[in-house]
């Protein structure tokens, strides 16, 4: 009758238990203690305290945050002639 849909209507959004800038925050403070660890590694200390956060959120928390992992690469060098 009114052109809504009850879906709409009925719609009650889940709260998130843990504020995005605390998460952020326990990212940072890991990464800044250990900058060699990904976002895999990130994810287990999250979860050792306490945070209940999926692997890709952590992903998605890393790129916003600008975060990178520092690895070793490959030396390229000068041919020798």
């Amino acid at each position: 009758m009114l052109g809504l849909n009850r879906s709409n209507v009925y719609y009650v959004a889940i709260e998130d238990p843990y504020e995005k800038s605390s998460l952020l925050r326990a990212i940072d403070d890991i990464y800044t203690e250990i900058p060699f660890y990904g976002y895999r590694k990130i994810y287990h200390c999250l979860e050792e305290k306490g945070f209940s956060i999926g692997m890709n959120r952590v992903r998605l928390y890393m790129r916003e945050l600008e975060l990178k992992t520092i690895y070793p690469t490959k030396k390229i060098g000068r041919a020798h002639v």
